[in-house]
């Protein structure tokens, strides 16, 4: 299995998605899971920001 390199706009823009795919399932987690589960959802969102 070989790595695919991205290009800076294709990371840009696939980081983008992933924020927001991340803020869309906290908005909607915060009534439905515990605050463990926020908190893990928080930390993969921050770490897909810093990518």
């Amino acid at each position: 299995m070989s790595k695919r390199f991205l290009s800076l706009k294709q990371a840009e823009y696939r980081t983008h998605l992933a924020t927001s795919v991340f803020s869309f399932i906290l908005e909607k987690s915060q009534d439905e899971c515990s605050i463990d589960v926020n908190n893990l959802i928080l930390l993969a969102r921050d770490i897909a920001e810093s990518i």
